[in-house]
């Protein structure tokens, strides 16, 4: 048995540590793939492999590029300290080639702004965590317009941790994800989060709708959830147990023309809202308009 290697990629036995994503390339005049950073404040030390038996080793520049020899669909695993994606400073050509993010690995990403922002195509397969300890780039700690337009059908992120250390805007965090069948934040900390306009807006499959999984959420910063699940569409959805912060809220369109799916009505109890004397405006809070 001295010659036997065992994978720890494969069978379980270990947690990969690579970040894995998958690009797809179908012009041939347009061969490459940019992995395009946060701006600010970054940490990049790693060694990827493009998927194409050709690597890279010891980079620790920002925006590495890579270039193909032809089309096809390529995985690209990176080991070691990498900060991360910031795809909305990529072009739409360069968004719409990022098909899957499959998996966050080890590294320390330095930001979540505008990480997959607009990623059409992409879907988002990973069922481990991001390590959110180290976010010191750009606005890195906002979840502002990290998932906006992607084409994921299932995030359950409830195993994510630390996210008390994000703050500030989830603005569109997860808007317009058309695709979307359920969202599972269950067991986050947002208790530094300042603004959830949007977060939610026209977001759910337009037949099934999504199961919006939200409870017991600490929001005792935020001031602000203008139009927070407007035109969401919905198959149920749980709020149940929010904390929110005791003066200033402003809840005006919240939950305006939400839309029940699947032939369903749309159970939403808030009465085990806390501190809901803190809300200053509920202009159009509820307008649902089921099908």
């Amino acid at each position: 048995m001295s010659n036997v290697v065992i994978n720890p990629y494969k069978f379980g036995v270990a947690a990969d540590v690579r970040y894995i994503t998958k690009w797809t390339l179908t012009d041939p005049s347009d061969l490459v793939v940019k992995l395009w950073n946060p701006t600010g404040t970054i940490s990049n030390s790693y060694d990827v492999d493009w998927g194409d038996s050709s690597e890279d080793t010891g980079v620790t520049t920002a925006d590495k590029t890579h270039t193909y020899a032809s089309t096809g669909t390529y995985e690209v695993k990176i080991t070691g300290q990498f900060a991360g994606l910031q795809m909305g400073r990529a072009s739409a050509a360069d968004r719409n080639k990022l098909v899957e993010f499959s998996n966050w690995g080890t590294t320390q990403i330095n930001g979540l702004y505008q990480m997959f922002y607009y990623c059409i195509n992409m879907v988002y397969a990973a069922t481990d965590a991001p390590d959110l300890t180290n976010l010191t780039a750009t606005n890195g700690t906002q979840l502002r317009q990290t998932f906006q337009h992607t084409a994921s059908v299932t995030m359950d992120l409830s195993g994510w941790t630390n996210t008390g250390n994000i703050t500030a805007s989830m603005y569109i965090t997860f808007a317009n994800m058309t695709n979307l069948e359920t969202l599972n934040l269950t067991g986050w900390d947002l208790s530094n989060i300042t603004s959830m306009q949007n977060a939610l807006s026209t977001t759910g499959n337009p037949t099934t709708g999504c199961t919006f999984t939200l409870p017991s959420l600490t929001l005792t910063s935020c001031t602000d959830f203008r139009d927070c699940f407007i035109n969401a569409k919905i198959n149920t959805i749980d709020v149940s147990g929010w904390t929110l912060k005791t003066s200033g809220i402003d809840c005006t369109n919240m939950f305006y023309s939400i839309d029940a799916k699947t032939g369903g009505t749309i159970t939403l109890d808030l009465s085990t809202w806390n501190n809901t004397s803190g809300i200053i405006k509920m202009y159009q809070f509820f307008r649902s308009s089921p099908d």
